[in-house]
């Protein structure tokens, strides 16, 4: 009977004890919190877990891109911008046990590549006393053609003929093209006037 007495204290110690709760996470940063990125761009970000008391957190954190097309990230935090946009896109790092909720933020803006220049398409050639409707568009520098770009026909010698800013239809030179802030491509075309 002792022997069995023994072997009780024994089997309880060999018993596992429960592991301690992961600490809580009350917020996760993301650094940098805003980038600015052109297309093709690309950067890293990194993202910290912290307890109510502001400590660090070792704790797994993935990365999530809310609009991918535009922006992509992948599980490291490296960023890549895919295409340019009027809003920033939001990336998120959250950790999956503590979801969805508990999130920390990001930013990313990705401009529209400069303009490169305007493809003015129409006659070579027009003859006094004639109209012509004439087409131009924008490329960056990316080689994309840009329809979010006003363009605004004038003529260099209103004398000999003239351009209708709302629908072009005569002989014109092209003045800049507004793109990103700071661009602009000032072509011209030369359109000669027989008589």
């Amino acid at each position: 009977m002792i022997a069995g007495l023994l072997l009780v204290p024994a089997l309880m110690a060999q018993q596992p004890t429960a592991p301690a709760p992961a600490p809580k996470i009350a917020r996760i940063a993301i650094t940098p919190a805003t980038l600015t990125l052109r297309i093709n761009d690309t950067a890293t970000v990194a993202a910290t877990a912290y307890d109510s008391a502001g400590n660090r957190l070792a704790v797994p954190l993935t990365f999530i891109s809310f609009n991918r097309r535009a922006v992509g990230v992948d599980s490291l935090g490296h960023v890549k911008a895919y295409r340019a946009g009027n809003q920033p896109v939001q990336i998120v790092a959250l950790n999956l046990d503590a979801g969805f909720a508990l999130r920390g933020t990001a930013n990313v803006t990705v401009n529209w590549p400069g303009l490169a220049r305007v493809e003015v398409q129409g006659s070579p050639r027009m003859f006094a006393g004639t109209t012509e409707r004439s087409r131009a568009r924008v490329v960056d520098s990316a080689g994309v053609a840009r329809d979010n770009v006003t363009i605004v026909w004038v003529s260099d010698n209103p004398s000999v003929a003239s351009a209708d800013h709302s629908a072009p239809a005569w002989p014109r030179s092209v003045p800049p093209a507004a793109g990103s802030p700071g661009d602009s491509v000032s072509p011209s075309c030369q359109i000669p006037l027989a008589r």
